[in-house]
């Protein structure tokens, strides 16, 4: 791969003929989206900052960032950063965060919340309606998938439970996402509307799935459960969404 260095040789392809021109790294240390509630975002980092130093040393690539992270992920950094002509500091310090995987679980990474790209913007093509509807399946599902497996490492001990996030923190991403532009935010909408919606399909009474259940054992015995069963059920399923919801409220406030 190319090395770490200020600027490259690129051959192009400009009006019919072959012009050498000179450029940054094709992966270059451009902030292309912050994480929500992410060290970046409380750094005041934004989409299209460029890092230019760490801790005093000069970065040309992505890479050189993502290794400054890794190198000392919880040690505070300070960051030289270009943005629009200008050029200022900031500090922060990478945070722990529990990353799904692809194949299940979570991984324990130490994160300052950005993502970068290449510095040109690559041409692209509309998806294939059929390829587009299996991708948005296939992205809904993980989300699902996440959620329950997040649940699970949860109540396991295995992720912190600051994962679960209440009305606040959410408030929150959804301005810290709405500022990153239309896109960033419907993705949110997307995310949240899929997770929400999977949790009311729970087989948790009071909730949507907790009346398909009762509706399901009178469609196999014939007639509806007892009255005084529902209700037993129903406070149950009450006391358990209102212990979640003062539980991710407390998490909003006291996680960090």
């Amino acid at each position: 791969g190319l090395g770490s260095q200020a600027t490259y040789t690129y051959t192009v392809d400009r009006n019919g003929g072959l012009v050498d021109v000179m450029g940054p790294h094709p992966i270059a240390p451009i902030v292309q989206n912050v994480t929500p509630q992410s060290a970046a975002i409380k750094a005041g980092l934004a989409p299209d900052d460029v890092i230019t130093k760490i801790n005093g040393t000069d970065v040309y690539r992505f890479s050189d960032l993502q290794a400054a992270v890794g190198a000392n992920p919880e040690e505070p950094q300070r960051y030289t950063v270009w943005r629009d002509g200008s050029i200022f500091e900031t500090d922060l310090t990478p945070r722990r965060v529990d990353e799904p995987q692809a194949e299940g679980g979570f991984k324990t990474q130490y994160r300052i919340g950005v993502s970068g790209g290449a510095f040109f913007e690559p041409s692209a093509v509309p998806l294939p309606f059929g390829t587009a509807v299996t991708a948005a399946v296939e992205r809904t599902w993980f989300v699902i998938t996440s959620s329950v497996s997040g649940m699970y490492y949860m109540i396991a001990g295995k992720i912190s439970s600051c994962n679960l996030s209440g009305p606040i923190t959410i408030a929150q991403t959804s301005g810290q996402m709405a500022s990153q532009g239309t896109v960033s935010f419907l993705m949110l909408v997307a995310v949240l509307s899929t997770a929400i919606g999977f949790i009311n399909l729970l087989p948790i009474p009071v909730l949507d799935g907790g009346h398909l259940v009762f509706h399901a054992i009178e469609a196999v015995t014939g007639r509806p459960p007892s009255e005084k069963i529902v209700r037993v059920m129903m406070t149950m399923g009450l006391s358990l969404v209102l212990f979640l919801m003062v539980f991710s409220l407390f998490n909003d406030v006291l996680c960090p």
